[in-house]
């Protein structure tokens, strides 16, 4: 059984509009370049979300509750 908060977000997911962030392109190509040809393609991919996780801007939604 689903509770109402856990179902809330569930179609919170599927009704939001997937977006194109410039600020995470520029993120993820800084850290991949810094580990090129150093490190294994997962590895990299890890340390590239690590990354852009550390350093992206934090957007709060006005119209969450």
């Amino acid at each position: 059984m689903i509770t109402p908060r856990v179902a809330k977000l569930r179609q919170q997911s599927l009704d939001a509009i997937p977006t194109i962030s410039a600020e995470r392109a520029v993120l993820m190509t800084e850290a991949y370049r810094s580990h090129a040809g150093l490190l294994s393609a997962p590895m990299r991919r890890a340390l590239a979300f690590r990354y852009g996780m550390e350093h992206k801007t934090i957007y709060m939604s006005a119209t969450a509750s």
